[in-house]
């Protein structure tokens, strides 16, 4: 018994007994989106695929929820995209689509310096 007390209490102070709602409706949307974020991870995929998922998180936050995912990620691969196209430095590899098709392909930098597309949506 005092080990299930010990237990709810450790949960309490995790907030993970928190009644977050009808799908979550209690907690707030960068508070959904974060929840969604960490149990994609749970699973432990090999491939993870992201649609937008920190964009309404203010940038510095969206930015360390993004490094922290792509450090747990290494060795994996991950399709994420992005709302703020200077993000995309974090990348290995960056493809910038236009009207639904493929224009630009390569690191950072390298769109960067002798890309357009990336460069038009960076400025």
């Amino acid at each position: 018994m005092d080990l299930v007390r010990g237990f709810r209490g450790r949960f309490v102070r995790l907030g993970l007994l928190f009644d977050v709602g009808s799908n979550g409706s209690r907690l707030s949307y960068s508070e959904r989106q974060r929840l969604v974020i960490a149990r994609g991870l749970m699973k432990n995929p090999d491939i993870l695929v992201f649609n937008e998922p920190t964009s309404g998180l203010e940038p510095a936050t969206e930015l360390r929820v993004l490094r922290a995912v792509l450090a747990w990620a290494r060795g994996r691969t991950v399709l994420w995209t992005l709302s703020r196209a200077e993000l995309a430095r974090e990348f290995d590899r960056v493809l910038v689509f236009a009207d639904g098709q493929l224009v630009e392909e390569g690191s950072f930098d390298e769109l960067e310096r002798g890309g357009k597309a990336l460069a038009g949506l960076v400025a």
